[in-house]
């Protein structure tokens, strides 16, 4: 009976260490990835800001003499219509995400599930 006992517990602490592993595994992942995209977005709007503000300023200059409020008012929308886009975009990709801990709390429902049947 007493070496029952031992065995079911030793088993239990290989499940949770298990679990602890795999929570820690995504932990690290999450955060490696959160700071990937964190400093790769950050370059990207850098980039695309200086890109549109000296293609602006090259548009202007070009058209100063003729259609410069035309030219203002084009540039305008169509940077309203990327910043629109990007934000969609933006909010489309928090949503896709998989859930926090998606595979800790699987396998916990699974290890939950082995043990309520057995």
């Amino acid at each position: 009976m007493f070496y029952s006992l031992r065995r079911l517990a030793s088993t239990g602490v290989e499940i949770a260490h298990t679990r602890l592993e795999i929570l820690s595994n995504e932990l690290e992942e999450e955060r490696a990835r959160l700071g990937s995209i964190l400093i790769t977005g950050a370059v990207a709007l850098f980039c695309f800001f200086m890109a549109a503000t000296l293609f602006a300023v090259l548009i202007l200059v070009l058209l100063w003499e003729t259609h410069r409020v035309l030219a203002l008012a084009v540039m305008g929308a169509m940077f309203l219509v990327g910043g629109i886009l990007s934000w969609r975009s933006f909010q489309q990709q928090r949503q896709d995400r998989p859930g926090f801990l998606s595979a800790t709390l699987g396998e916990l429902a699974k290890d939950r599930k082995e043990l309520g049947s057995g």
